[in-house]
């Protein structure tokens, strides 16, 4: 019974010296210090942060629509380019149907043989006024249809020009150069030379033949869903950043929601 006692106590020695021998490694102490590190705690402010993706567009952009139908025989710029108010962006050439001109033609022709008929009753009737042979009234009627009949012809004339070649010739320049309206960059030029275009009506659009942007102001446009709309306001100010620009971010103030 002793025995058995003594053998008892020396199996618990040996499992207990065993044990210690093993806790440390199965637990990675290697008989290191272990130094906690204390922190005073600091009353802080929870900033609630939101990323929004978006696009980047100009403040001011137009399209130029082409006055006629026809083809584009030349562009004066190409997309990159910084382009001034009224400089010429494209000149179309006017195809147009063999019955449009031979009509056009018999309108001019009319219309002069009308002018040299009045003309010559204009002649006539100045010889009579001047020879107090016909009344004023007479006489001023008989200038009144000849200026008129000279207006008329000059029209003709210039509807057959406006037919062949596609412009009037005027103080404003020919109608067939289409020229831009703001101060710009070339943004798109959808139309390339040799590219048919339709003529803006008031029912169509018409064919754009190139974009003009005003890069001076930039907008950012971006989505939020519709939790985060109710923490925005007019007039507050955010940061924006750009791929292509990496490192830098640009002040930017809300001035929309929509």
């Amino acid at each position: 019974m002793r025995h058995r006692k003594i053998l008892v106590l020396v199996l618990l020695l040996v499992g207990g010296i065993g044990l210690l021998t093993w806790l440390p490694k199965a637990i990675g102490w290697k008989g290191k210090v272990v130094v906690i590190k204390m922190e005073v705690p600091v009353r802080m402010d929870i900033i609630n942060k939101r990323v929004i993706s978006g696009v980047l567009v100009p403040y001011k952009e137009v399209a130029l629509k082409a006055e006629i139908a026809g083809v584009i025989d030349k562009l004066y710029v190409s997309v990159g380019d910084r382009v001034s108010k009224g400089q010429a962006i494209a000149c179309i050439k006017v195809l147009p149907k063999s019955s449009e001109i031979e009509s056009t033609k018999k309108g001019v022709h009319i219309s002069q043989f009308a002018q040299e008929v009045a003309e010559a009753k204009y002649q006539r009737s100045k010889q009579l006024f001047e020879n107090k042979m016909l009344s004023p009234e007479a006489y001023e009627q008989d200038v009144k249809a000849w200026k008129i009949a000279c207006e008329e012809s000059a029209y003709a004339q210039k509807e057959l020009n406006y037919v062949l070649k596609g412009h009037i010739t005027g103080a404003q320049g020919a109608s067939n150069t289409i020229k831009s309206t703001i101060a710009g960059i070339v943004s798109e030029l959808p139309c390339k030379e040799g590219s048919v275009i339709m003529e803006r009506r008031s029912y169509e659009g018409g064919t754009t033949v190139a974009t003009i942007s005003d890069m001076s102001t930039i907008l950012f446009q971006g989505k939020v869903g519709e939790m985060d709309v109710a923490h925005l306001y007019t007039g507050m100010q955010f940061e924006v950043s750009l791929i292509a620009i990496k490192g830098k971010k640009f002040l930017t103030t809300l001035t929309k929601l929509a």
